[in-house]
């Protein structure tokens, strides 16, 4: 620091500290990083898609479908099967004609009737086939399936929003990569701003030390920039590198600095958020549900057709097998049954309050529907029109960077060479970089917004307008 020297006496030593600490900030920027692996965008949004909150909605949707797997099930033959193994005493009994009957004592037929326990065998299996239900096994199959479809569309849904938040953040490592390297050209040129003064202040040229005053005030604005990039670029490299299991050094692809393609009409983005985006959708599913629920409760009121088929026997070998026309054996026999039954429980009043209720549940889901949609359009407008402001915004940046770019070169292409003073350096070196960090912010802003728009309307193509075809449930 010898140039500084000869100023010391005509500076306070605390000022003379903090130009020096500020002067000390800016030459030691961090250096650049041995270049990490390369991520691509891509990569980054196939990870989203292993997000364990997109991971939970995907076991749901499997618990949604077994569901329909159930109510698919009920068209076909219930099967019951019961054995049973049980023990029962030892029954012998006698022909009535046997002559010894009369001459034994009561206790030795009680022995002779009831001796040693044996085992008892039972075995009973039963169909029941559903011939006719007015339709409520197809209503109870369609409302199963769209239970699927709904959780198909939680699991798209999940899926956007992790989508969002790593696109979010990749692009905020883009932009902080950029603006580094912004801010250290920035360095680079105040440093050698700097070097000038100095040999001019020893010089003893007459206005040096104002100009080196007017380099040090203007630095803090740099500091401050700095740490702002820092603290936004640097949180979402680390918590992409945590959450993604990625190198803390990885590398982004280039930072695109456009401003976005012309708009579609707020009609046709319309449109596709009320066919795509997932909470139109799952609104729509909802009223398909609660509709289904009603119609199932009409059928409630009506009987259900069945048919029977049935075949079981049960074994004793201790018991004396009897048989007759007028005696059931319950310990040895052997039946075949098939018959034709119908099912009803007539409580009516009970079943038409219930329907009732869920004819009110269908309405308000309708209801519900069209306020919610209603909302939806508010938010796809507000997003649309946040675009094409920041759209705006953005090009009139680059019209204003290319102006401060040229002018710049000029006079620091003056200044470099000895024919121009600091002062007149100034203001274009401070426009330049002003203007270049706006810039790059607003492009920031803009991809951010085009990827919020894309995402209020269900689409995961987050740097597009979101506009096609019509999704049909």
């Amino acid at each position: 620091m010898r140039r500084f020297s000869s100023a010391s006496a005509c500076w306070p030593p605390s000022l003379l500290t903090a130009a020096l600490a500020a002067i000390a900030v800016l030459w030691t920027a961090p250096a650049a990083a041995e270049p990490g692996p390369v991520v691509t965008l891509q990569e980054v949004l196939e990870a989203a898609d292993r997000h364990p909150l997109v991971g939970s909605e995907r076991s749901q949707r499997a618990e949604a479908a077994a569901r329909a797997d159930e109510a698919s099930w009920a068209r076909f033959p219930r099967i019951d099967i019961l054995a049973t193994l049980a023990p029962v005493p030892t029954i012998n009994l006698r022909d009535p004609g046997d002559p010894t009957a009369d001459t034994r004592d009561e206790t030795a037929l009680l022995n002779d009737l009831f001796g040693d326990t044996n085992p008892y065998y039972r075995f009973e299996a039963k169909a029941v086939q559903p011939l006719y239900t007015f339709g409520k096994i197809t209503l109870a199959r369609e409302l199963a399936a769209v239970g699927v479809r709904a959780a198909d569309v939680e699991v798209e849904k999940a899926r956007l929003e992790a989508r969002f938040a790593a696109y979010r953040a990749y692009r905020a490592v883009q932009w902080h990569g950029e603006t580094d390297a912004l801010l250290r050209e920035a360095f680079d040129r105040l440093k050698t701003a700097r070097d000038k003064i100095e040999v001019r202040i020893e010089d003893g040229v007459p206005g040096a030390r104002t100009d080196l005053r007017k380099l040090l005030i203007s630095m803090p604005t740099v500091v401050s920039a700095r740490s702002a990039a820092d603290e936004v670029g640097l949180t979402a490299r680390e918590s992409l590198a945590a959450q993604f299991d990625l190198e803390p050094d990885f590398l982004p692809e280039p930072f695109e600095a456009t401003a976005g393609s012309e708009a579609p009409s707020l009609d046709n983005v319309l449109a596709f958020a009320r066919s795509h985006r997932p909470d139109a959708r799952l609104l729509l599913l909802a009223v398909q549900g609660r509709e289904l629920e009603a119609t199932l409760g009409w059928r409630q009121l009506t009987p259900d057709f069945f048919a029977t088929a049935s075949v079981g026997g049960a074994y004793a070998p201790s018991i004396t097998d009897v048989s007759g026309p007028f005696v059931v054996d319950p310990y040895n026999r052997f039946g075949i049954a098939m018959f034709v039954g119908v099912k009803w429980d007539p409580d009516l009043f009970r079943k038409l309050a219930q329907t009732t209720r869920l004819e009110a549940q269908a309405e308000s889901a309708r209801q519900s529907r069209l306020a919610a949609l209603a909302g939806i359009d508010i938010e796809v407008r507000t997003a649309y029109h946040e675009v094409a402001g920041k759209q705006a915004v953005v090009a009139s940046y680059q019209e204003a960077f290319r102006a401060a770019d040229a002018w710049l070169k000029q006079v620091w292409f003056q200044y470099s060479q000895g024919l121009a003073e600091f002062s007149e350096v100034e203001d274009p070196l401070k426009q330049f970089y002003q203007v270049a960090g706006a810039r790059l912010k607003a492009i920031l802003e803009l991809q951010v917004a085009q990827a919020n728009l894309a995402i209020k309307c269900g689409s995961d193509a987050f740097a597009a307008w979101p506009v096609g075809a019509t999704v049909v449930e």
